[in-house]
């Protein structure tokens, strides 16, 4: 199924702006950071931890909904949803 990545900032400059990714039906968030990290060698430890878990100080929309902390790596993707990737976010 496919799955629409949008990310933002320092996301952007390395994986791009706006893509798909083909995964497997019903695939977890945690499946889809991983093929997205995957695709580009600049993106490699962005995304995911040494541990294989996603770094909880990126940030996950579904559709425009913020994923919560818990369990978020654990969300399926339906075909055509959109995941948005935020980096960290600092300042005041």
């Amino acid at each position: 199924m496919k799955i629409w990545i949008k990310t933002f900032a320092r996301f952007r400059e390395v994986f791009g702006d706006r893509f798909t990714v083909e995964v497997p039906l019903d695939a977890t968030v945690l499946q889809v950071a991983k093929t997205v990290e995957c695709m580009h060698d600049g993106g490699r430890g962005m995304l995911m931890e040494s541990d294989h878990t996603i770094r909880r100080s990126v940030i996950l929309l579904r559709n425009g909904r913020r994923i919560p902390g818990e369990g978020r790596e654990q969300v399926r993707l339906s075909e055509g949803d959109e995941l948005t990737i935020y980096p960290p976010v600092a300042g005041g």
